[in-house]
């Protein structure tokens, strides 16, 4: 006897009420309900109680569950033992017949032709154990009640291989108007598995019997693969494997292609995009020339002289005059907005600026001390005045960082305009006296005490010892006298010149500001001429506190360090050229051009690959 064992479990029940029954109509189709489906699992087994095999009785009282035009399932088909579920992400009997294209075409047959074909096949009866027999309900209505059942069931087959399968049907029971009386009146198969529980290659050869468990053997009684079935598989994962490799290089060409047309196309926008719109990053270059001047507020440093005689003191007035300035610069520029006219330039800077700063007559008395010989020192009264005006050569560096904001635009096709302001820091800045021309006379006044002690005095009494230019000349020749006084260390002296090597100044540069607005002439649209003029101004500010033009022992200190507080200023002319950054336009236009002549390259449609070699 073949025997089959068979596991139902009921999953649920949905049904919809559209007239809305009473809660005793509910009740009585709930019992009813429950009925129907207690019958229907203890007669589907075809077996009348007390008893093992098929009886006509099981099998009436089976038929007579249904409404007379019920239909149900006829068979499973064959191929579906033969199928690879999991590798094919087939969850049931039904993902079979969608995949195969026949879901709609699934056979049913009466309750009589089933009851009939069950009848046939199992002449000698099989035994059957029920569980798990309890149905819920949510709702009753529309005289129709739907009830999902998942039966588990394993074969035998020759008492040894045991297959299991797993389906999932849906009873429609149709109640009567009245809820008083149910049959069933449709079964929907909804899901079908099979497991081929000891037989790991699914050859239909049990594992205890299999002497290849891992192979599949069709044609053998022991589950061994026969030469024939050797040579077929062989050929076949051959074949899968070659399709496969062809695939994945078609794939592998597709995908590549792909990616090269999808980065063609990101660059094609992107260059678009770019092209639309005026370069955003410049670099100007340029020269400078021009005039330029020194002016400020010179200090008050006779007090800087001891006890000057403030009646007499007479402070030279400064001008500076034949200035020239000449210089370079570079710098970045970034713009924006759609129209790029309005941007930032950030760049370094030289200049260079030359000039003669001339002095008027100065002259000063005040307190020294004449130490020519040691252990005796004296003090006396110094004159010290120029003859006649003097001058200087003055010559001022700056490296600066330019920071400028920048408006430019169109007057035509072919001519522009920059405007062009901001501050200049300054990094580096030096102002020397390269060369001074001018000389001075140095004078003394000597008066000594009763103990032969010479002491200051601002005025000449007629016991002093006046060396001065009009007194020694009245007496003699001034000339040969001065000259042999300051032979012996005394500090006088008549015509004695400036200095003339460079000195350094104490001027300390602060931040200046420039102007240079210009006409632009459009080479090509990437480069430019610009010409215009520029204004450009610096402040100083003196770090020396005890300044003194000149003094007893001869020394010379420049003009310069006699403001208080200098400005130096400029204007000329500026001629500079101007080329776009990141820009590169004629590669830019070809790639278009190309693009515009031979498009994207098709790559066709993309091909599938398998997920496995089997």
């Amino acid at each position: 006897m073949k025997k089959l064992l068979v596991i139902i479990s009921l999953l649920g029940a949905v049904g919809a009420s559209a007239q809305g029954p009473t809660a005793e109509q509910k009740k009585a189709a709930v019992q009813k309900a429950d009925s129907i489906v207690a019958l229907y699992i203890r007669y589907s087994s075809f077996i009348a109680p007390g008893k093992s095999t098929i009886t006509p009785e099981a099998t009436a009282a089976f038929a007579r569950l249904f409404t007379p035009d019920a239909q149900i399932p006829n068979e499973v088909h064959p191929e579906y033992f033969y199928r690879d579920m999991k590798a094919e992400n087939l969850t049931g009997y039904r993902d079979l017949l969608e995949k195969k294209g026949i879901a709609g075409h699934l056979r049913t047959v009466s309750v009589q032709d089933f009851v009939r074909k069950v009848e046939a096949l199992n002449k000698d009866g099989f035994v059957v154990r029920l569980a798990n027999a309890n149905v819920s309900y949510k709702e009753v209505g529309s005289r129709n009640v739907k009830v999902l059942l998942a039966k588990s069931l394993q074969s035998f087959f020759n008492n040894e291989l045991i297959l299991e399968t797993k389906d999932t049907v849906q009873l429609t029971i149709r109640l009567t108007d009245d809820f008083s009386n149910a049959a069933i009146s449709n079964i929907a198969m909804m899901g079908y598995q099979v497991r081929h529980v000891n037989d790991a290659d699914r050859d239909f050869v049990a594992d205890k019997n299999d002497k290849c468990p891992n192979e599949a053997g069709f044609f053998s009684a022991d589950g061994c693969p026969t030469v024939r079935e050797k040579n077929i598989e062989n050929e076949r994962r051959t074949f899968v494997a070659d399709s496969i490799r062809r695939v994945k290089e078609l794939y592998d060409a597709w995908a590549k292609c792909y990616s090269d047309s999808v980065s063609r196309s990101n660059y094609i926008a992107k260059v678009k995009a770019l092209s639309a719109v005026p370069p955003k990053w410049w670099i100007t270059a340029g020269v400078m020339g021009g005039t330029g001047k020194f002016d400020g507020t010179q200090a008050n440093y006779a007090a800087n002289y001891q006890q000057a005689n403030a009646d007499s003191f007479r402070a030279p007035t400064m001008n500076f005059k034949s200035g020239s300035v000449m210089g370079g610069f570079v710098q970045v520029e970034r713009y924006f907005g759609t129209k790029a006219n309005f941007g930032i330039g950030v760049g370094i800077a030289y200049t260079m600026m030359k000039g003669t700063m001339e002095g008027s007559a100065f002259r000063v008395q005040y307190k020294a001390t004449d130490a020519h010989i040691p252990g005796r020192p004296f003090d006396y009264r110094q004159i010290i005045s120029s003859n006649g005006s003097f001058s200087e050569e003055i010559k001022n560096t700056t490296m600066s960082v330019p920071i400028l904001l920048i408006y430019k635009g169109d007057i035509s096709s072919k001519l522009g305009f920059r405007i062009e302001a901001g501050a200049q820091l300054n990094v580096s800045s030096k102002t020397t006296m390269e060369s001074a021309k001018g000389s001075f006379d140095y004078e003394a006044v000597y008066r000594f005490n009763s103990d032969n002690q010479s002491v200051y005095s601002p005025t000449t009494g007629e016991n002093d010892w006046i060396i001065t230019r009009d007194y020694v000349s009245k007496h003699g020749n001034a000339e040969s006298y001065f000259s042999a006084l300051r032979g012996n260390g005394y500090p006088v002296g008549l015509g004695i010149a400036a200095p003339s090597q460079s000195t350094e100044s104490t001027l300390k540069s602060s931040v200046g500001i420039l102007v240079r607005p210009s006409l632009s002439y459009k080479v090509n649209p990437d480069f430019s001429l610009n010409l215009g003029f520029f204004y450009s101004t610096t402040s100083f500010t003196n770090s020396t506190s005890q300044y003194q033009l000149v003094n007893e022992s001869g020394r010379y200190n420049t003009m310069l360090n006699g403001f208080d507080k200098l400005k130096a200023s400029s204007y000329g002319v500026s001629l500079s050229i101007t080329r776009s950054l990141f820009y590169p336009r004629a590669r830019w236009k070809r790639d278009l051009d190309d693009h515009q002549k031979n498009g994207i390259k098709s790559c066709g449609p993309k091909p599938t690959v398998p997920s496995n070699s089997k």
